[in-house]
Formats: C-alpha cells, sequence, structure tokens
C-alpha cells in the first residue's frame, strides 16, 4: 500500500509539478484545494478554506503520513485591505494544519518557507508584510514540534523558474521582451540573482519527505534550497540573450530598486541534507526558452 501525502498549494506552479512527481514516485497524493481543478483525480481532491473544521475533514479523509504545505498568499506590494486574507492564507491556514495534523496521527510537516524571511541576512531581517507572515507561521510550527511531537521541515525557497510557468515573473517578462523584441524597463540591474529549476525544487520536496519518512529527521528543522549559482540581473540576461541568439533593449535604471531590495541572497540555513542540484543554470534555461518539459500537456 502506498504512502498517503496531502499536498496544499497544488494549483500553483510549483505544486503542480510536485504533484506529478510525486505521483510518479508511487505515492497516494491527497490535494488540499479551494476550488475544482481539472488537472487532478476528483477522489484525490479535497475542498478546503481557511477554516479548521474543513481542514480536519480533509485530514481525516486522507490520512496521510505527511503534509507538504506550499499554499500561500504572497505579495510585496500589500494594500491595507489584503492584509487580513495575507493573514489568514499564510497563518491561520498553516495553524489549522498543524492542529489537525497532530490531531488525525500524521507523522510529519514540510512547509514552504522564503528568502525574502531574512532580508539577505542568515538572521530573521523581514523585507515584507509577507515575509513577516511567513515567519509567523513557522513559530507556529515550531511550538506544535515542541509541544505536541510533530516533526516539521521548513525549506526555505529562492526564486524558482521553469517551463510552462505563467507567473508575472522576472523571467517571463525577459522572454517576452526577446520574443516581442520589446524594450524592457528594469532597475540598474546590479542586484543578485538564485535560481533553481522547478524540478529540482521538488526533489527538494521529495528528499526532506524522504527524511521525515524514515525519521532521519525529527523535532523542528530548517533548510535551505537553492542553486549553487547566483548571477547578477545584468549577468541574466546577457546569458539568456546568448542561449536564444537574440538581443534585447533592456533600459536599465528606469525602474528604482525597492525599498527592501535584496541585494546579495545569503544562504539562510544550512543546506537541506541529500539534496543536489541536477539542473545545470544553462540548461534550465534552454529549457525555459524552448517552452519544452516532461510535463507538457498534463500540466
Amino acid at each position: 500500500m502506498s504512502t498517503s501525502i496531502f499536498v496544499t498549494g497544488a494549483t500553483g506552479f510549483v505544486g503542480r509539478h510536485l504533484f506529478h512527481m510525486l505521483e510518479e514516485l508511487s505515492y497516494d497524493v491527497h490535494i488540499g484545494v479551494r476550488t475544482a481543478s481539472p488537472y487532478f483525480p476528483p477522489e484525490k481532491t479535497h475542498y478546503i478554506t481557511t477554516s479548521y473544521q474543513s481542514i480536519a475533514t480533509a485530514i481525516e479523509a486522507a490520512k496521510p503520513e505527511v503534509i507538504l504545505h506550499l499554499a500561500s498568499f504572497a505579495q510585496l506590494g500589500l494594500k491595507a485591505n489584503e492584509i487580513k486574507g495575507m493573514i489568514e492564507s499564510n497563518i491561520t491556514l498553516t495553524g489549522h494544519l498543524a492542529e489537525a495534523a497532530v490531531t488525525h496521527g500524521v507523522r510529519g510537516f514540510i512547509n514552504t518557507s522564503s528568502y525574502a524571511q531574512f532580508g539577505g541576512t542568515t538572521s530573521y531581517r523581514p523585507n515584507s508584510f509577507y515575509a513577516t507572515t511567513k515567519q509567523a507561521a513557522e513559530n507556529i510550527l515550531y511550538y506544535y514540534s515542541l509541544h505536541k511531537d510533530l516533526a516539521v521541515v521548513n525549506l526555505v525557497l529562492y526564486d524558482n523558474y521553469g517551463e510552462n510557468d505563467t507567473r508575472k515573473k522576472l523571467l517571463n517578462l525577459i522572454k517576452q521582451a526577446l520574443i516581442n523584441q520589446s524594450p524592457l524597463d528594469l532597475t540598474p540591474g546590479d542586484q543578485l540573482i538564485n535560481l533553481l529549476h522547478v524540478e529540482d525544487v521538488c526533489r527538494a520536496f521529495t528528499v526532506a519527505l524522504d527524511h521525515l519518512l524514515t525519521r532521519r529527521l525529527t523535532d523542528f528543522h530548517r533548510y535551505s534550497v537553492m542553486a549553487d549559482q547566483t548571477l547578477s540581473l545584468k549577468a541574466l540576461v546577457t546569458k539568456l540573450e546568448e542561449l536564444s541568439g537574440t538581443s534585447v533593449q533592456v533600459c536599465y535604471g528606469t525602474l528604482p530598486y525597492r525599498d527592501s531590495e535584496i541585494m546579495i541572497p545569503r544562504e539562510a540555513c544550512e543546506r537541506l541534507p541529500g539534496f543536489t542540484p541536477q539542473i545545470t543554470l544553462d540548461d534550465g534555461l534552454r529549457r525555459f526558452l524552448a517552452g519544452t518539459s516532461p510535463l507538457q500537456g498534463e500540466i
């Protein structure tokens, strides 16, 4: 009998890839979603809100060994009327998941943290309200680990990318400018970026999952999941031009740096044991530019 896993955020970019990777590894993957999605089997789909009852009902039905929590409300520029929604999505949901986990005998919990919590340092220095809520979620999980015996692994993610990504991310904007030969307004471009391909991000989750299932990890842990190579925005644009054989008209300095811009994404904590990125930046960017993916047609 395959091991049951419960995933939140499966409708997102990383979550969709992770769902397929876990299925390929023969896990019994259940997902918690707000609305129906054609990408997932109905019998594995559980409808949840941020209410405890909806989450507890889903966990009781799925009977997972481990919860993989990817769902979040991620936004740097936050409006006053969005604060409540971000707190509910990033803090309340995490607390209710943890409570349901210990109530229904879940062995472990993998949480998605962000390098934004550290503001380019190795200690807590949030660069946004979003980063503050992510730290609050970690604090809640620390309580459940300390007093309720829930094994928790927090994976600190940096920038990720890949094929079939519809998010309005920097790489997609550059790619669009390459295709359309349209001018692109950017910052001065000296900030450093750490890019990890989505398949490697998903591999990190499977490594952490294996650690929890084999009980190599118990208690509370936080690990960085990042690429070996960091480069400036200017260098990234140059690399994309070289790989695509096309130049792009970039207007550097047209946009200012954000007040909370992280100029150097430092390694916030120890790297995840047993995880090594498999896709080089050049290979990953070639795939990104070509738009091909092993999952194409499936997501």
